[in-house]
């Protein structure tokens, strides 16, 4: 940038095909080889892109806003996850394990989750990419702001660079109080104060997110994220993922909130199976 800092501002996509957590088959297999990656890309966009049209779904291929039509590209890893080395999620802690149950969706509108009630775009940060049209971003950086645009929800994280403290314990939001510095070329961003009502795989508001964005070539920029919350997970876990730059520079407007038909319907739904459940109990 014109004052020193590395450029970092652009189009990118979070979205990938490697699983979170390393499926049980490959549990010592933390890469694949370069030919096994590339059959593994191949079989995952074949699946992707072979939607029956008789099918009723929201039709994001339509719109080419499926994985296979971004630039997702193969990776040798077979998990996001890093650390532990086992390429999964630590153990829950009790209360975690609480939390997390409670938080499973229901038959209530409260009860489902926050990107299904249009109030976040994927229930993060950390934005973990899943099989969707929710990870085109953009970055734009000033000398003491970054911002990080979802296209999913226009979700817009602002990051101040100027060393400021985070806001005060009791001040706290969806997206949490971000607080960002450069380390080298890397920009290393510190994430608190979440909402203690955000249901994040079990989290409450106690999560401490620390995110690494590091332009590795001209293309590619390597996100690095470390979750840490003593009272949900037995230990830190980190995930990484390179985001490859989106060919057409640009997000569209997602319009979550038009009447939000789905999430009507879902409880509905979710309502007449309680109401069957109910019933024959009662029997």
């Amino acid at each position: 940038m014109p004052w020193g800092d590395p450029v970092l501002q652009g189009y990118w996509s979070f979205a990938a095909y490697t699983p979170l957590e390393r499926p049980d088959e490959l549990a010592d297999t933390p890469l694949y080889t370069r030919q096994e990656a590339i059959e593994n890309f191949r079989r995952a966009v074949i699946t992707d892109a072979s939607v029956d049209p008789a099918t009723v779904h929201y039709d994001w291929t339509e719109f080419a806003l499926d994985n296979w039509q971004t630039p997702i590209r193969p990776s040798r890893r077979t998990s996001m996850i890093v650390d532990p080395p086992d390429g999964r999620l630590p153990n829950l802690t009790p209360e975690g394990l609480v939390r997390s149950r409670e938080q499973q969706p229901g038959h209530t509108l409260e009860s489902r989750g926050l990107a299904e009630r249009c109030i976040l775009g994927n229930d993060g940060p950390p934005n973990i990419p899943f099989t969707q049209n929710t990870g085109h971003s953009q970055i734009m950086q000033t000398r003491d702001f970054v911002l990080l645009i979802t296209e999913e929800n226009s979700d817009v994280r602002i990051i101040p660079l100027d060393g400021s403290a985070h806001a005060p314990e009791n001040i706290r939001s969806w997206l949490g109080d971000s607080r960002g510095h450069w380390e080298g070329d890397t920009l290393v961003v510190e994430t608190t104060n979440f909402h203690e009502k955000r249901k994040w795989e079990g989290s409450a508001g106690d999560l401490r997110l620390v995110e690494r964005f590091t332009r590795v070539t001209d293309d590619t920029l390597l996100w690095e994220a470390t979750v840490t919350d003593p009272s949900t997970w037995e230990a830190p876990w980190t995930i990484e993922v390179p985001l490859p730059m989106m060919d057409q520079p640009r997000l569209f407007e997602f319009a979550c909130h038009e009447q939000n038909y789905g999430i009507i319907n879902v409880v509905r739904g979710a309502r007449a199976r309680a109401a069957e459940y109910e019933a024959q109990l009662a029997q």
